[in-house]
């Protein structure tokens, strides 16, 4: 580094009259897990309901478009699209700061856009009234216009179809770097869903891409997919193969350059040219993936994955790589153990990412490049290969061979990213040779991490010879962001240029001479006062430090304490910490420069008590209900009623851990308003919490009890 499910039932609950009418509304529920999806579901260990008030369902202030050279930030606010990064195409006669969002170019000024797609080296976007732009080189026709050469710097309008028809009415784009026999990887292929559910492609469709039974071929303007009658298409995901949606629940497959495919999720298909639908148990909701592996999510909540490398979708005990031949869908809940229902999956080249129903993030796969957003990423400065990642006779300092065969650096399970935050609402879209992520909260935050060739992530970072690119070229690890990092890019105001870490420890290297290095003096690192705390949080500060030019990097780490703390985003200049106890810790600041010089110093913070000044209400247990339940161990239930609240709101817990429990009611600034205790000596127990003083809004409830801990969103009408 270089800044170092299966579905089942829950059992019954029994009841002792007096009974609770409320409290038997909620038994009810628990009992029937059949029933469709309500706000705010009771969910039983390994039963993976979906949430129709999950936090994807709140609008994003944001929608981003990720490619490998050029990235896109939609403004869903305003409906303003900017392109961000060295490559960043689409901008072109507009001028802005490079490494930073700069407004598109279309055919008529103040164009509203909805949606927008990126691919390899090109991208499309659609506007408000349904009409697709292409911007970037005219690779395999998908500029669309009837030719294959040529390119556009702003953004062109696809026009009309191969039959000359308007081409507009549409609602959904995807992109990807497509591959088929006698070609390689950088061709281009772009499908499009219209408002009537059909589906389109152009581009590159060779390796039965075209899906009409034929191997495809070079298509230069739009042409349709065709589905048996009735067939409505909401959803389409595309790179190694084609994978498609319907209004039904039904999932499609078909391209992949070959038959016997288990990209497509069976082995013994031999029509791979023709879209056929995948055997899966239950309709499904969402679909991601099309690279070497793929997901469904089904309406029960059950997620299914099928591909090449199932150690990159957290199958097996361990880390694995090589081709794994799954040769149909298989039922990951146990194997990723997730603690919450997924609200919403996401991939780019080598990783996986969801939000659940709770707001947090959680990610695994391939972290090469620091896209998994924990701290993770390869030492590059030792980096080889032959073999990879070290030891190797050839050595490629910042410089990763995309070899996955070697699990060269694997998040084998589920992590989460930004532990406490848990309001998450979107994630970026793209996987032509994407390796860099990034995700939007309730309050409109962005958030980006992994590999930062071009400037792609908004940080202002990029290599000081942007013009000629040889730096990111030569060294496209140089610039990685291993930990999920806040970031503000409409409120700076200048590049950050810097060079390779090669550059500065091995003078004179390759294509170092492009830029030379400034002058520099080491930062210097500045934690913030030592501090005294009441209770169970604190905040760190480390905006005092300085350097005469720019810090890049910050890096919290814990040095000691009474226990492991939680640092939410240890990446930025202030951090939050968590989970404290009484004692005294000693945290660590390291900050980075653009020149590659750093510094760290430490600091301690003290609490005094977890519960100590803080507004604790003891609750409990309602005295006019007794109750008992037939719960076999390891299942559990948690919810609230009603939800949305008004006055007040009922808990309810279901699980095998007795003793003390602790809960938090946080807003989504992450600010705990209240805190709760209250002793625990049966499976189930339910409390009634008063919510008169919240203003209205969304709020989450997170409880606490030895180790199983859960959060639920509560919204306050």
């Amino acid at each position: 580094m270089k800044y170092s499910i299966e579905s089942r039932r829950i059992s019954p609950i029994r009841l002792t009259l007096p009974v609770n009418p409320q409290l038997l509304a909620l038994a009810i529920i628990l009992q029937l897990t059949f029933l469709p999806a309500r706000s705010e579901p009771f969910i039983a260990a390994n039963k993976w309901a979906p949430d129709s008030s999950s936090p994807t369902s709140v609008s994003a202030k944001y929608s981003i478009a990720s490619g490998e050279y050029a990235n896109f930030i939609l403004d869903n606010t305003t409906q303003t699209l900017y392109g961000v990064g060295n490559a960043a195409i689409g901008s072109g006669t507009n001028t802005g700061i490079v490494g930073l969002p700069i407004p598109c170019q279309f055919p008529t000024a103040n164009t509203k856009i909805k949606f927008a797609a990126a691919g390899l080296h090109s991208a499309a976007c659609i506007d408000v009234n349904g009409n697709v732009y292409f911007t970037g080189p005219n690779e395999d026709g998908d500029m669309g216009n009837g030719t294959t050469t040529g390119s556009a710097s702003s953004f062109v309008q696809v026009t009309t179809d191969s039959l000359g028809k308007p081409f507009t009415n549409v609602t959904n784009i995807d992109m990807a770097n497509t591959q088929y026999t006698g070609g390689g990887t950088e061709v281009a292929t772009i499908f499009a869903i219209k408002a009537d559910g059909t589906l389109w492609v152009w581009g590159s469709t060779q390796g039965g891409y075209r899906g009409n039974g034929s191997y495809g071929m070079i298509n230069t303007r739009p042409v349709q997919v065709p589905f048996p009658a009735g067939t409505v298409i909401t959803k389409v995901a595309v790179q190694n193969i084609v994978i498609a949606l319907d209004s039904k629940g039904n999932v499609w497959t078909w391209a992949g350059n070959g038959p016997n495919n288990c990209l497509l999720g069976n082995t013994s298909r031999t029509n791979y040219e023709t879209p056929q639908i995948l055997s899966l148990p239950a309709p499904a909701t969402d679909i991601a993936g099309g690279g070497y592996w793929s997901y469904a999510l089904l309406n029960n909540g059950d997620l299914y994955g099928w591909g090449l490398y199932l150690g990159y979708m957290g199958v097996g005990a361990t880390a694995s790589s090589g081709w794994t031949n799954q040769p149909s869908p298989l039922l990951l809940n146990a194997d990723l153990n997730l603690p919450n229902p997924i609200a919403h999956i996401s991939c780019n080249s080598t990783s996986t990412y969801v939000i659940l129903t709770d707001g947090s993030l959680w990610a695994w796969g391939g972290s090469e490049c620091g896209q998994i957003g924990n701290g993770q990423d390869l030492n590059y400065a030792k980096y080889t290969i032959n073999p990879a990642p070290y030891g190797g006779t050839t050595p490629s300092p910042y410089a990763w061979n995309w070899d996955m065969s070697t699990a060269q650096l694997q998040q084998h399970k589920p992590v989460q990213i930004a532990p406490g935050i848990t309001n998450f609402v979107a994630l970026s879209e793209g996987s032509a040779d994407v390796f860099y992520k990034y995700a939007v909260d309730a309050n409109g935050q962005l958030y980006s991490w992994g590999r930062n060739k071009n400037g792609v992530l908004a940080n202002g970072v990029i290599e000081g010879d942007y013009i000629a690119g040889e730096i990111g070229s030569t060294y496209p690890n140089s610039f990685d962001v291993p930990y999920i990092t806040a970031i503000n890019p409409f409120e700076m105001t200048e590049s950050i240029l810097s060079s390779s870490p090669q550059c500065i420890s091995v003078p004179g290297s390759n294509s170092c001479s492009g830029y030379p290095i400034p002058a520099n003096t080491p930062p210097i690192a500045n934690p913030g006062s030592n501090q005294t705390v009441p209770g169970p949080t604190a905040t760190l500060n480390g905006t005092g430090s300085t350097d005469n030019s720019a810090i890049v990097y910050y890096i919290w780490t814990q040095v000691s304490g009474p226990n492991q703390a939680v640092i939410s985003i240890p990446s930025g200049a202030k951090a939050n910490l968590m989970g404290l106890t009484k004692g005294v810790y000693v945290f660590q600041l390291k900050v980075i420069d653009n020149g590659w010089l750093s510094d760290s110093a430490k600091v301690t913070v003290t609490v005094q008590n977890t519960l100590a000044n803080q507004a604790t209400d003891f609750l409990s247990v309602d005295p006019s209900m007794t109750i008992t339940d037939s719960l076999t161990s390891g299942q559990t239930a948690f919810g609230i009623y009603p939800n949305p609240v008004t006055d007040a709101f009922t808990l309810i817990i279901t699980n095998t851990t007795m003793g003390n429990v602790n809960a938090q009611l946080i807003d989504v600034s992450g600010a705990i308003l209240h805190q709760y205790s209250f002793s625990k000596d049966m499976q189930t127990v339910q409390y009634t919490i008063a919510a008169g003083d919240l203003a209205r809004g969304v709020y989450f409830l997170r409880v606490q009890t030895g180790t199983w801990m859960r959060t639920i969103k509560l919204v306050k009408k």
